[in-house]
């Protein structure tokens, strides 16, 4: 896995997941395949997500507890152009919202996935 090159900080996802949630998050995610994406870790609290091709980081995501389950305290993200394209901060917000979700939980919302390219 290659670390980030200019990270930045990002405004976290407004979420709680349930501690279930939070035991299959942390067991992360490894690719099976080419059309696999992502890789994902945690170490201690805190949640990296990978290119799986590149093994560039892309985002970054600290977890806190709070009454109900756990939450995103802090959330970074690649601003290295030759890594990730940002298109903005409310979109990178939602695709890591969507990434724990989809690739870690495995619950996957077409409707989130059309207001993301709504973003674009």
């Amino acid at each position: 896995m290659v670390p980030f090159a200019a990270p930045v900080a990002m405004s976290p996802p407004e979420r709680v997941w349930s501690d279930d949630d939070w035991a299959v998050i942390r067991l992360g995610h490894r690719p099976v395949g080419m059309d696999d994406r992502w890789s994902a870790y945690v170490e201690s609290d805190t949640l990296h997500l990978h290119r799986s091709w590149t093994g560039h980081q892309i985002y970054e995501a600290r977890f806190g507890r709070t009454q109900g389950g756990r939450f995103v305290v802090a959330a970074r993200v690649e601003a290295d152009r030759g890594r990730h394209r940002r298109v903005g901060d409310a979109y990178d917000r939602l695709l890591l919202e969507l990434l724990v979700d989809t690739i870690l939980l495995q619950r996957h919302d077409p409707r989130r996935w059309d207001e993301l390219a709504s973003l674009r």
